[in-house]
């Protein structure tokens, strides 16, 4: 993680605080502001993200990073496709209930290629999404929408038992714009129940 270099003089009592690591899986780490509780989320491969030294919401200098130790286990796929919109996906299904089908389907099994080299999971998981955009067109929603190919894909795969709450127990996403570039990176974090309560 990057350090940050403050001069604790500089640092006036009433807008100091910290960022708080509260995810960090295998290169991403996302940061929450411990006066307002704004957060974003850092690539360690996308050198031009930096640590803020103070936090863009509220303003506070921030004086150090705390970290939250997790002992579960964590997760890295790159999806490297551009994957339907949710509008794609209507427009498909209004043509003809096959050409829908076949059109998940097929979405379907090519997000499978990149799946196969997860491990089985025996615990519940969260993912996180971070969905990055070669161009600005599409809108938030209509991008995350491919979430459900994803996971479907995943159970497709023989890699979760189910999709459902009981086996998927929350996600987040994050965007990002790279020209011509598009791709899905998931972090899943395995919750591991802890054997020792």
């Amino acid at each position: 993680m990057d350090s940050l270099d403050i001069n604790k003089n500089d640092i006036e009592k009433e807008s100091c605080g910290n960022w708080i690591l509260i995810e960090n899986i295998l290169g991403y780490s996302r940061y929450k502001c411990s006066c307002c509780g704004y957060t974003f989320c850092k690539i360690e491969s996308w050198d031009a993200v930096a640590v803020p030294e103070e936090c863009p919401k509220c303003g506070a200098k921030m004086f150090n990073q705390q970290h939250i130790d997790k002992k579960h286990s964590f997760y890295k796929v790159k999806i490297p496709l551009k994957l339907p919109s949710l509008n794609d996906y209507v427009k498909a299904c209004r043509t003809n209930k096959h050409v829908g089908n076949q059109m998940k389907q097929q979405v379907d099994d090519d997000i499978m290629w990149f799946v196969k080299s997860l491990p089985v999971f025996k615990n519940p998981i969260k993912i996180h999404f971070v969905w990055v955009e070669g161009n600005t067109r599409r809108d938030y929603d209509n991008i995350a929408f491919a979430k459900k190919f994803i996971l479907d894909a995943i159970v497709k795969a023989g890699k979760l038992k189910d999709d459902n709450r009981k086996y998927v127990i929350g996600f987040t996403d994050d965007f990002d714009y790279k020209k011509n570039d598009w791709a899905v990176y998931l972090f899943i974090e395995e919750i591991v129940p802890n054997l020792e309560s």
